[in-house]
């Protein structure tokens, strides 16, 4: 829109900084408008946006001599990486205060992003209003805005979706951009991204951004900025004060921290898969399968799973809708699935699906033997973990599992029956039945760790809840807890069952904190370790 120098004020003597702004078009009344937002620009006088001293014009082209500010943009801090939390709610406050200001008197800039915030030895300027538009008085219209025909004002990644569609703007539009910025800020990486502008487009109107993980400062602060980033205007926070105030209240979890290592995550919902024709020796994978599939997608770094249990939703009955499901579960992405057997095959269709725009992003077909369950649900993961892939700025593949996922029994027969208890372990009225499966699963592959595992806490419940004589049955636990930890010393569900029996019956709280503490801290990610804790 036109060149900046750095000039100097000779009847003032000091430095300013002078914007020349190129016509837009020879037309008067094109002309006249330029100099009212020009004007209702230079009508903001507060401490964090850029002070304008003059608006002129000389030899047909109309120019802005703004204050000089010593420093760097928020877009050239950025290029260096993530600010701490503390920094960037710090940032973002400043420049709440401004377009606070700027929305009392009016004004809504349409350009907020990095480059435009200007970082200084007092605090952040807001600054570049080449854009800005009085939501009041003629200016209002759409038709007395300066456009040209097809462009789209403002920069795409920043650009709240009622910029894009040509709706009315108004002071929620800079919250949008503000929002996406203190993503930005937080995480060291755009919120929106895409090759095209339909591809940004596409992003901002149907995506959310990863979510913020890395303890209590980054989740309040992840919430702030999901409001922010809502679809809708009227479902983002109700003014720039309204943000500020609930910014305010996220800074607190930050107080005492030094430093806070944030990262994004892709939380995924898994559902209850559907049986397509009634199945009664297959009724248990609906469950099981999914569940299964949630076990092997937690191991990837990167990922927070939500299983079935997350959601309110009950095989066989009406499915409610999927974006109320995820937000209840607070997942951006959802799984959904189907089984279909004939004879000796199993036929599984999966489908990814976005969850704040209901769009299938991905949707495949596996077909395998009816018994090889357990390469079923490990494929099923990896593909989706594929499909979640495109998400990422860099398009690369989720990273590998952190940690090692428990391998298969050593037959078929012992997984079906692993799952098949699984499904009965917590139906206190089945326990019986969950114990004789798991028996059943480690006749066939004693080596097999989680059944040995989830084995220990059936005989713990058992013998709590009276369902089998206490002395023997809580013996048996503690040896099915030792012998799965013997086998597999990694495995998180052992870490998290045992945590009930180490406490109960060998009094040992603080040796079970400590353990899994430091699991916790060497595998944020694993949701096994939280629990136990």
């Amino acid at each position: 829109m036109g060149v900046v120098y750095a000039a100097r004020d000779e009847r003032l003597g000091r430095l300013v900084a002078l914007k020349t702004i190129r016509p837009a078009s020879t037309d008067p009344e094109a002309r006249a408008r330029l100099w009212r937002e020009a004007r209702a620009a230079a009508s903001v006088n507060h401490p964090h946006v850029c002070g304008i001293y003059e608006v002129g014009e000389i030899d047909g082209e109309i120019y802005v001599a703004m204050e000089h500010l010593e420093g760097e943009t928020l877009a050239q801090r950025l290029a260096r990486g993530a600010l701490p939390l503390k920094d960037a709610a710090a940032v973002a406050l400043q420049v709440l205060s401004a377009l606070e200001a700027m929305h009392a008197l009016g004004i809504v800039h349409r350009d907020l992003k990095p480059a435009n915030v200007f970082l200084t030895a007092h605090g952040a300027k807001v600054l570049d209003f080449g854009l800005a538009l009085p939501l009041a008085g003629p200016l209002a219209l759409a038709a007395d805005r300066i456009t040209l025909p097809g462009m789209l004002l403002g920069t795409p990644g920043y650009m709240a979706p009622e910029q894009f569609t040509g709706e009315p703007v108004g002071p929620a539009t800079d919250l949008f951009a503000l929002g996406s910025i203190l993503f930005e800020l937080a995480a060291g990486r755009p919120a929106f991204t895409g090759r095209t502008v339909l591809d940004v487009y596409h992003a901002v109107a149907h995506e959310q951004p990863p979510a913020l993980t890395g303890g209590p400062a980054a989740l309040a602060l992840d919430r702030v900025i999901r409001r922010a980033l809502s679809k809708e205007p009227h479902e983002r926070h109700d003014s720039a004060a309204d943000m500020a105030a609930a910014l305010r209240e996220a800074q607190e979890a930050l107080q005492g921290e030094q430093t806070v290592s944030v990262r994004t995550v892709k939380r995924v919902l898994v559902l209850p898969f559907r049986l397509l024709r009634p199945d009664a020796e297959l009724d248990f994978l609906a469950q099981a399968l999914p569940e299964a599939v949630v076990a092997t997608l937690a191991q990837r770094a990167g990922v927070v799973v939500r299983a079935a249990g997350a959601s309110k939703r009950v095989p066989g009955q009406p499915e409610p809708e999927l974006a109320s499901l995820a937000a209840e579960a607070s997942a951006d992405w959802v799984v959904t699935g189907s089984l279909l057997r004939g004879g000796e095959r199993l036929r599984v269709a999966c489908q990814l699906v976005a969850a704040s725009s209901g769009d299938v992003v991905w949707s495949d077909t596996l077909d395998a033997g009816v018994h090889d369950l357990f390469a079923v649900q490990d494929e099923i993961a990896r593909r989706v973990a594929h499909a979640l892939a495109p998400a990422s700025p860099s398009g690369k593949a989720l990273p590998a599992p952190s940690t090692r996922p428990a391998g298969p029994p050593a037959s078929p027969a012992a997984y079906e029956a692993y799952l098949r208890a699984n499904q009965l372990a917590f139906n206190t009225s089945q326990m019986s039945r969950a114990r004789d499966l798991y028996r059943a699963a480690l006749a066939e592959d004693p080596r097999y760790a989680p059944a040995w595992a989830r084995l220990g806490r059936v005989y713990r419940v058992m013998a709590k809840y009276g369902q089998a004589e206490p002395t023997e049955a809580y013996r048996l636990a503690g040896e099915a807890f030792a012998r799965a930890l013997e086998l597999d010393p990694e495995l998180p569900a052992a870490h998290n069952l045992f945590t009930y029996f180490e406490i109960e019956e060998l009094g040992r709280a603080r040796a079970a904190m400590t353990r899994l503490l430091t699991r916790a801290r060497a595998r944020p990610d694993d949701p096994e370790h939280f629990a136990g804790l």
